[in-house]
């Protein structure tokens, strides 16, 4: 009878799950100016290109659009300049939040099963805008788990086409050192 009651007991007990990665918190936003060719021209040689909160990502002339990734520690007095040039120079400007998930699903999912797999707790990976890949492993990741990393970006075709770059334990920079 008790050998019953525990084989029914494992029966309805719930399968262990692995558990979900911890994000890192980004406040990464994109920034996008819409006006003219010669109005985009403009604000990108006299503001865009020496802006330190961030960088220009892509330039669409034909829809009349530019977009910037604000980075996530620009200070306010270098947003207050882009926002501020943007209405100097009659630009409409938009924002949204960047989301990797949204930008680049496929790898998304690549590297949140490397990370289960090689058994992090915290999301090691950050795909910026720029299509690159910065890893900062959780401290105390053991060397197995690192070297399960290193060989599960070797061994995937899509990982070793994007530009990775390790920045260490701590929290992902824009820019790496």
């Amino acid at each position: 009878m008790t050998f019953l009651l525990l084989a029914f007991a494992v029966m309805l007990a719930p399968a262990a799950q692995p558990r979900p990665l911890q994000r890192q918190a980004h406040d990464h936003t994109i920034y996008i100016v819409e006006g003219s060719a010669h109005q985009l021209a403009r604000f990108q040689n006299e503001i865009g290109a020496g802006w330190k909160g961030g960088t220009l990502l892509k330039k669409d002339e034909k829809q009349g659009k530019s977009r910037y990734w604000a980075f996530a520690q620009r200070t306010a007095p270098q947003a207050r300049e882009f926002m501020l040039a943007s209405m100097m120079y009659q630009l409409k400007m938009d924002m949204e939040a960047y989301e990797e998930s949204r930008s680049f699903p496929a790898i998304r999912a690549e590297l949140d099963a490397l990370a289960i797999k090689c058994g992090c707790t915290r999301d090691p990976f950050f795909i910026t805008p720029l299509s690159e890949v910065r890893v900062s492993p959780e401290p105390g990741l053991s060397f197995e788990a690192i070297d399960c990393i290193l060989s599960g970006i070797g061994a995937s075709d899509a990982l070793r086409a994007l530009p990775t770059v390790f920045v260490g334990n701590g929290p992902i920079p824009e820019k790496a050192e």
